[in-house]
């Protein structure tokens, strides 16, 4: 089935992909792959029938495939001129649930980022679905589900340092592990050690403690020394506690 382009319906908040330049970038690969061999037939998009809000006009809501749609019309404002794209119908009276799981489990372009695995975990704890379930449906371990969903519930901060790039998903489950109400502060400190080392993301390695501890390490053995001349003064240690 082929359907023109107008007759698409992005679903707000159906897809997961959360707009970071990673994504946006994607969509320019997309589009360039489109310009130069046009939109393949083998890799329609999943849609289902309805009606646009406010309109009532009947057109097919998009499951799996919005990176495809955007890089279309990115495409044909650099000059191809597509009109129609092909279009895979969803079986009738699917749920939202159905549908979100059946997003989840036919992608075969861009993994999810962790980010927004965490988006879909929490659609589906919300759902009823338990860690076993959800693992089985997102393809990995129901540890790293329950990873997922703590991250799903950082503090709005924690997870917009994730999604611009600016901190690591190892480094905020780290800090909210430790304890979710300084996660914040660690994490803002932990970006600002990335930045200034000349790096654009923060990971574990740069979080406070471990800059404590490699700044300790690197000033240990001026302080040996320091405490072995102390030490043989008999005069300064008789002072000491």
């Amino acid at each position: 089935l082929s359907v023109a382009l107008n007759d698409r319906y992005i679903v707000p908040g159906m897809n997961p992909r959360l707009d970071t330049e990673e994504w946006n970038q994607h969509i320019d690969w997309l589009a360039g792959q489109i310009q130069k061999d046009g939109f393949r037939d083998d890799c329609p998009l999943l849609v289902f029938a309805t009606t646009e809000p406010g309109t009532n006009r009947p057109v097919y809501g998009i499951i799996s495939g919005e990176s495809r749609f955007h890089a279309v019309g990115r495409a044909n404002k650099r000059g191809a001129q597509i009109t129609a794209i092909p279009v895979t119908l969803a079986a009738e009276g699917m749920s939202i649930e159905e549908m979100t799981v059946q997003l989840a489990t036919s992608n075969t372009g861009k993994p999810f980022s962790p980010l927004e695995q965490a988006v879909l975990a929490q659609r589906f704890s919300k759902w009823g679905r338990d860690l076993k379930e959800i693992a089985a449906i997102l393809k990995v371990s129901s540890a790293y589900v329950s990873q997922l969903l703590k991250i799903a519930k950082a503090p709005n901060k924690v997870r917009a340092m994730l999604q611009e790039g600016s901190i690591s998903f190892g480094a905020a489950l780290s800090a909210l592990n430790a304890d979710p109400t300084t996660a914040v502060a660690a994490l803002e400190q932990t970006a600002a050690a990335a930045k200034a080392a000349g790096k654009k993301t923060g990971t574990s390695k740069f979080m406070p403690e471990q800059q404590a501890t490699k700044a300790a390490r690197a000033y240990a053995p001026q302080m040996q020394n320091l405490l072995k001349k102390i030490k043989s003064n008999e005069g300064a240690f008789a002072l000491m506690d």
